[in-house]
């Protein structure tokens, strides 16, 4: 691997989806991605990648939303953009910690630190936390139900 994150755009940069509204920005229809490494791909490959979400997702809307809970009532493509000026992922290997950081972030509004604010410091201890976590849920619980059916 060249140090980038995986070929897979949809999978590990994150998108978030205003449908617009009451409380929503005014911004209708509009796809913005959390990308970790924007330099990986150019505004082509991007839209090229995008293609396939923002045309289908008019039609999931539609198929999900009653109109009257949101101002997007037509089946026109949605647009993307790229979020700036967040952290720059450009460690190999942390694609999927600071994705999923980034998610829970946005899922809390974006609480300090910001996206923006993220350092490799922070990032080594999310991978700490994500580390005991998975051993925590996981392992422990697994080590403990053999240990006392074996008993």
């Amino acid at each position: 691997m060249d140090g980038r994150c995986p070929h897979n755009l949809h999978s590990y940069a994150l998108e978030r989806l205003s449908l617009g509204g009451p409380s929503n920005q005014p911004r209708l229809g509009v796809v913005e991605i959390l990308d970790p490494l924007p330099s990986l791909y150019g505004v082509r490959r991007v839209a090229k990648f995008m293609k396939p979400l923002v045309d289908s997702l008019p039609y999931v809307v539609k198929k999900v939303v009653m109109c009257e809970q949101t101002q997007l009532c037509g089946l026109k493509p949605f647009m993307w953009k790229r979020i700036p000026n967040l952290y720059t992922n450009t460690r190999s290997g942390d694609c999927r910690p600071v994705s999923m950081k980034f998610l829970e972030m946005h899922a809390h509004g974006d609480p300090p630190p910001q996206m923006s604010s993220i350092t490799y410091r922070i990032v080594d201890n999310i991978r700490k936390q994500y580390a005991m976590d998975i051993y925590k849920t996981i392992f422990l619980p697994s080590y403990y139900a053999a240990r006392f059916t074996d008993a």
